[in-house]
């Protein structure tokens, strides 16, 4: 493959460290690399290649990820709109017909729920090829997620049927050992978070999975092969991009005041009245609780943006992680 030779897509012994695998991509060697005995980089150069991989690509991740999280926006605050319609509250009762807005939530709440899940693996499929250095482009992207949606779908089906299996598994078990023994309840509660914790770590790279693994590679199998072998490196990096993130996006969003806040604040203290030891709710339309033209224009921006930054990074550090792990990638 040094001598020009073609070679499929894949991980190789790096000719100049065969200590490593180097990543060759059909064509040329690429700079990206892992460690062939399952070691992960530094805290530091995962961070650095996480940032420098949407810094090489700046103006397309960002067109993609924002713009993305600005449909996001537009379809939540047009569905609220739509869930509530008429619905008010007058003289401390609700006035409206609940069927159909029960009908409406799960209706917007699936449409969110699939765009957003459509949104998690274009952002991915950027940033595999981004990371790979192969030349990543939002047409290919989006056109990568339309293929693998049915994917991410069909998986997060059967996740959630196990957790709901799980939950009434345990919930059964509690019950049982409750009624014998009070104490040996609480300690099987207290083994259900090293065991959450456990599943959310193996779970975490399902998105990067479902967009990097080839077809015939079981996405769970995949998503759980980067932690296999290295958990606490995974988790303490999962936890500190995680948290640095939130702390990030916190900050923004105090800082920027009401421009961050997707409810009408003038409304909510109209409406509800605190007077001495007295709580008064005045009459009002659900829709009156939701910001104006003015003020949900600019929060759909401000809000875009930040949820744009900070899923960009994040995603592009959880590909990162997965890639350097060696678990199962194509271009």
């Amino acid at each position: 493959m040094t001598d020009g030779g073609q070679a499929a897509p894949g991980w190789y012994p790096d000719p100049y460290q065969p200590a490593r695998l180097r990543y060759w991509d059909g064509e040329v060697w690429t700079e990206h690399y892992h460690e062939g005995d399952g070691k992960l980089p530094s805290i530091g150069d995962w961070l650095g290649s996480t940032f420098n991989a949407i810094g090489a690509y700046g103006i397309p991740a960002l067109i993609l990820a924002v713009g993305a999280s600005l449909v996001l926006s537009l379809i939540t605050f047009g569905g609220l709109y739509w869930i509530v319609g008429d619905a008010s509250v007058v003289g401390e009762e609700f006035i409206g017909d609940v069927a159909p807005i029960v009908v409406r939530g799960a209706i917007v709440f699936l449409v969110i729920v699939l765009a957003q899940g459509f949104v998690w693996l274009a952002i991915n499929r950027f940033m595999q090829r981004a990371h790979l250095q192969a030349e990543p482009s939002i047409s290919e992207a989006l056109s990568r997620a339309v293929t693998r949606l049915p994917r991410l779908i069909g998986v997060s089906l059967l996740l959630m049927v196990g957790a709901v299996i799980v939950v009434l598994i345990f919930a059964v078990i509690i019950v049982v050992v409750g009624e014998a023994a009070a104490g040996a309840a609480v300690l099987l509660v207290l083994l259900m978070i090293p065991l959450a914790v456990f599943l959310s770590v193996k779970l975490s790279f399902i998105s990067a999975a479902v967009v990097a693994s080839p077809t015939s590679e079981g996405v769970i199998r995949s998503s759980a092969a980067v932690s296999k072998g290295r958990f606490w490196p995974v988790l303490g990096r999962v936890l500190l991009l995680s948290i640095g993130v939130g702390i990030v996006s916190a900050m923004i969003s105090g800082a920027l005041g009401g421009l961050g806040q997707p409810v009408d604040q003038d409304a909510i203290s109209d409406v509800f009245i605190q007077n001495g030891d007295t709580f008064i709710v005045r009459d009002f339309a659900f829709r009156d609780l939701l910001p104006g033209a003015g003020s949900f224009f600019v929060y759909v921006i401000v809000s875009s943006i930040i949820n744009g930054l900070t899923g960009l990074v994040t995603t592009s550090g959880f590909m990162r992680l997965y890639l350097d792990s060696g678990a199962p990638s194509e271009l």
